[in-house]
């Protein structure tokens, strides 16, 4: 997976998974529970290999779908 960010407002996670998915990127929100509040995250994925999801990551900054707030996408496991 991609983690691209985790947002307070749902509105802007959506709004970067209608990106993202023009782009034929898979990409889901989910709902995560921090300190600060419940925030909706925005993961691209799954991908099988950790090499795929870094090229995927990758392109994802080629082509400024991101948010700058989120120009440090990263890979992370599924299940985390």
């Amino acid at each position: 997976m991609i983690q691209l960010g985790a947002y307070s407002k749902p509105a802007t996670a959506k709004q970067l998974v209608r990106k993202l998915k023009a782009q034929k990127f898979p990409a889901y929100t989910e709902p995560v529970k921090t300190p600060q509040g419940t925030r909706t995250r925005v993961r691209a994925g799954p991908y099988s290999t950790i090499d795929t999801a870094e090229k995927a990551r990758e392109r994802l900054g080629s082509l400024k779908l991101m948010p700058e707030s989120v120009s440090d996408a990263k890979v992370v496991p599924k299940g985390e």
